[in-house]
Formats: structure tokens, sequence, C-alpha cells
């Protein structure tokens, strides 16, 4: 008798081992999701001032486009007030629908009356198109990001959880620059994310280049959609510190600062390549103003367009006393119940800034701060559960995101005014899915165990 006869199950080779879920296919639907949600009844969407003055300076696209990045417009006031990338968007659409495209006349009467308005029939709804596309991407980014934390169900969770929240998906519908900015923030975040959590589980450095190409485009875009993507930068600081404690071996940690330090440069290369306001230098004769700009630096002008954005919050403050935040108790007070209230997936589509606590729109902090607490307790547990097996502690990752965050805005926070808050709401929403998929987790394998269990005798 043959070997194999004695032995029946060795006559057949083993399985295979199976391959790993695909991710890809739940960031398609989520994609398509916000799409569709964020472009349903686009047009209806009340206009919103600061809309316009995106609108009439779209005509930067044009020439930008065109290769025209030493026309004297890219030194003059509109050029370094308000970031470029939106304009762009903006400009694109215009061009493609076949709509007038405005021009410095526009800008200028706006900057004299913000009620002006310029946008043809169906030109503003065209203008939203391009933002609420990109908002879909960041909801993409942060399924990608719960993916990496802890899998495709915290991914889709929280991905749904930001989609549904009423201050994503009400910038999401406006032509404006806030949700490129944090949109485009979280792909830069999950590209970096993507390298930390390879470096630390031994991937090849040569492997973590699109981390390099992904995480510093993200960045570059989103700062070129409003200053405040400079948050990246504590976060991955942070995510670095952490990877430097973690106990794996030096070689597994140093290639995540060589990452960061590489999608750094290609952030700050993109960010100017796109942006002519950074280099141009006419040679024609320029009234003084114009002319004095032309004389800065590239760092120079650089500066400049922080001490504007530094220097516009202060005069809101003055011309908008009844929303200014100034001690550190107002701040506090604020982010907790207005940043998890009406700004929270419990808040009201269109809010009321001129109250500045109003439990009408508020109460949602009231459930939503308990449920984002439990997300920080299930991401300390499991991130040290990680830990522990030696496994990259992405929760905790995900911890030091929405601690960075939530620093950064309650220290920052000038104004009670919507925009401020949406850096928050990525984060909560991942710590809100984790918790929710590890209860749901939790209640199904309670069901199996008491089905298996049976009938008590």
């Amino acid at each position: 008798m043959s070997e194999l006869s004695r032995n029946p199950t060795t006559s057949r080779p083993a399985d295979p081992p199976k391959a790993a879920p695909r991710s890809w296919p739940g960031a398609v639907l989520i994609g398509l999701i916000a799409v569709v949600a964020f472009g349903f009844r686009l047009s209806e969407e009340p206009h919103f001032v600061d809309e316009s003055a995106y609108y009439s300076q779209s005509y930067y696209a044009e020439l930008f486009a065109t290769g025209r990045w030493n026309d004297p417009a890219w030194l003059e006031y509109p050029a370094y007030d308000l970031p470029p990338l939106p304009k762009y968007l903006i400009g694109s659409a215009l061009k493609a629908g076949g709509y007038r495209m405005p021009g410095p006349g526009d800008a200028q009467r706006w900057y004299e009356n913000t009620s002006y308005r310029m946008e043809p029939p169906g030109g503003l709804t065209a203008a939203r198109l391009p933002v609420a596309f990109v908002g879909a991407i960041g909801c993409v980014a942060v399924y990608g990001i719960g993916v990496l934390v802890a899998g495709r169900g915290v991914g889709f969770v929280a991905a749904l959880l930001l989609l549904l929240n009423p201050l994503y998906r009400l910038l999401s519908r406006r032509a404006m620059s806030d949700v490129p900015c944090e949109a485009f923030l979280e792909v830069g975040l999950f590209f970096t994310l993507w390298a930390w959590k390879g470096t630390l589980a031994g991937r090849s450095p040569a492997a973590l280049w699109p981390g390099v190409v992904g995480s510093g485009s993200g960045v570059a875009l989103s700062l070129l959609s409003k200053m405040s993507g400079i948050l990246y930068f504590p976060i991955a600081a942070t995510w670095a510190v952490l990877g430097v404690l973690c106990p794996v071996p030096f070689p597994r940690k140093w290639p995540f600062v060589v990452v960061v330090a590489f999608a750094t440069v290609w952030a700050v290369l993109t960010f100017i390549a796109l942006d002519p306001f950074l280099t141009t230098r006419p040679g024609q004769r320029l009234p003084a103003p114009v002319a004095a700009v032309r004389d800065l630096s590239l760092v120079e002008r650089v500066r400049l367009m922080f001490d504007l954005r530094l220097k516009v919050a202060a005069d809101q403050q003055s011309m908008f006393r009844h929303n200014a935040v100034r001690t550190p108790a107002e701040k506090v007070s604020v982010v907790a119940v207005q940043g998890f209230g009406r700004f929270g997936p419990f808040g009201p589509a269109h809010s009321d800034s001129t109250r500045r606590f109003d439990p009408a729109q508020d109460w949602g902090a009231v459930a939503w701060i308990p449920w984002v607490a439990g997300g920080a307790v299930w991401a300390w547990r499991r991130g040290r559960h990680q830990w522990a097996s030696g496994e990259p502690p992405t929760c905790w990752a995900l911890l030091a995101q929405f601690g960075t965050a939530l620093a950064v805005v309650t220290a920052y926070l000038p104004m009670a005014w919507d925009r401020y808050f949406l850096p928050l709401q990525a984060p909560a929403a991942l710590l809100a899915a984790g918790v929710a998929v590890a209860a749901g987790d939790w209640v199904v394998r309670a069901a199996r165990q008491t089905r298996h269990a049976g009938p008590a005798e």
C-alpha cells in the first residue's frame, strides 16, 4: 500500500493561505456615497458671502493655466489674501461649464462691497461642484485612516460619521477653502500614517516612496487651500515621537523621520510651484504698493501671508465682538459646547453664530462628548494591546492626532465661527467609530455564545 493510501489526509495539497481582504471597494463605495450626498440639490444651498469672494478671484485659474506666472496680478492684494487652490478649482469649473470668468474688477468691487454678486444663473452651483468632490476625497481619506488604525469596519463607520456631520457637509457644499484644506490634510495624514505603520512593521524603506509623495502632496494642497493646513506638522511630530518610543529595533524607527523630512521638502516645492505669488517678479513699472511686494524675498512673502491671516483674525475680533473668543476659559467652553454640540454630528444643518451657547443647537454635546471619550478609552486600551504584542500602536497614533488637533484649535480659536471647528470632526469621528465597532463586535460575540450554549437544563 502506498504512503498516500495509508495517509489519506496527505492525498491533496494544503489549502493556500487566504488573501487579506481588500480595502479599496469600501473606499470606492464611500466616495460614491459622499459625491451623491454633497452634490444632492447643490443649487438649493443658501449663498454664503465668502463664496462670492472666491468666485470673484477665480480668474487666477486662467492666469496660472496659461502660464502667465509673471503677471502683476499675482502681486496684488487678492493674490495673497485668499489662497490659490480654491480659486483654481472654481475657475476650472467655470471654464468647463462655459461660464464667464470674473476679472480683477469683480474682486475689487467685492472688497468694496461684500454684498456684491457677480455669479450668473448656475455659476455658483458649478463653482461648488469641485469642492463637493474634494469633500468626498476627504471622506475616503478618513476611511483609509480608519483601516490603518483598526480595520475596514472602523474606517467605514468613521467615513459615514464624517459624511453625515452637518458642519463637514455644509462646508463641502460651499465654494470656499475650508473643506479643501481639511480634506487634503486628511489625505496627507493617511499617507503619513501608512508610512509610519510600515516603518515600524519593518517594511523596506524603498517601498515607502508613495508615503513621501502622498504626504507631501496632501500637505501642500492643504496649505494652498488655507494656512491652517499647518496642523499637519505638529501631528506628524507627535507620531515621530511615538515611533521613537515604540519597542521595536532602531532600524525600524529612523525611516519614518526620513519620510517626513522628504515629504516636507516635497510639500514646500509643490507649494511654491503652485502659487506664483511667492516667486513672480514682473519687470514692468508697477504702482508703489505692488512694487513693494515685488521687492520682498520668498521668505518675506510667506511671512506676509501668515501676518495677514493673524491681522484678519484680530480685525474680526474687533468687528464681530459678539463672536470674539479671547480668554482661555472662553476658548475651552466654546470648544466643548459648540465644537462637540452644534458642530458635532447631532448639530443643526445651519447654525446661528449670534447665540454663543444655545441648548437648541448644542444639545448634541451631551451625547457626542461621552461617545468620543469612550472612543478615547477604546483607543488607549487597544493601543496598549498593540504595544504589548509588538504591533505598531496605530490607536495611540489616532489619540495623538485627536489630542493635537484639540489642543491647537483650542489654543488658537479667535472666533466662535463654524470653520474653526472643522479640524476636530475627522479625528472625533474616528474615535467614535472605533468604540462603536468594538461594541458591535462584543454584542455579536455575546449573541453567538448565548446561541451556542443552548437552553439551560
